[in-house]
């Protein structure tokens, strides 16, 4: 912080002098560290310490919806978010549902959700799953009724039928372009 030094009405016009150029000095050199850590060209910030504040609120270029924002409740992205490294869990993870589904997304990597309830009442045949992104899980509920599931794209299964309340996670992988059972109950599977 800059030492800034007082003029007062009483101080001659010659001593004022020095202590105003120390002032700016001060403050001269306050604003060269400044620039030192402050990019103002490219907008950058270089910090080697910690940040404190209420909040942090990244907002994507020309837009008004955070793209990343963290407060002392909570973090909320609206981006892909990827970790190159452990992540520990010390609390729960919630996995989103989207209930009372008739039908699956039928595009490509368009699987919004973890968990589809779907509506099977009267019964679902000749279910087909889209490609999901590599590595995505996804759960599958039967509610009301049974799901028959096209198996073209599930790796070692020839027919799988999902009973009223049962469920199914399949992880989706790019290299075979395939889902993969990872867990099911009360489901009728066939395998080769």
């Amino acid at each position: 912080m800059a030492n800034i030094t007082n003029i007062f009405g009483t101080d001659s016009v010659s001593s004022s002098r020095i202590v105003l150029n120390s002032n700016f000095k001060s403050i001269k050199d306050e604003l060269d560290d400044i620039s030192n850590l402050l990019d103002f060209e490219n907008e950058t910030l270089t910090l080697t310490g910690s940040i404190k504040g209420g909040a942090l609120d990244i907002l994507p270029t020309g837009g008004s919806v955070s793209a990343f924002k963290v407060t002392d409740t909570e973090v909320v992205t609206n981006v892909p978010a990827e970790f190159n490294f452990d992540v520990t869990l010390n609390g729960s993870l919630k996995h989103s549902v989207s209930s009372g589904v008739t039908s699956l997304p039928s595009g490509v990597n368009t699987y919004d959700k973890t968990t589809y309830i779907l509506d099977a009442a009267p019964p679902i045949t000749n279910l087909i799953l889209s490609d999901a992104e590599d590595g995505q899980e996804i759960t599958l509920i039967a509610n009301a009724g049974s799901i028959t599931f096209d198996v073209n794209n599930i790796i070692g299964a020839t027919s799988i039928v999902l009973n009223d309340g049962g469920s199914i996670t399949l992880r989706f992988v790019d290299e075979t372009s395939t889902f993969y059972i990872i867990c099911s109950n009360n489901a009728s599977i066939s395998q080769l």
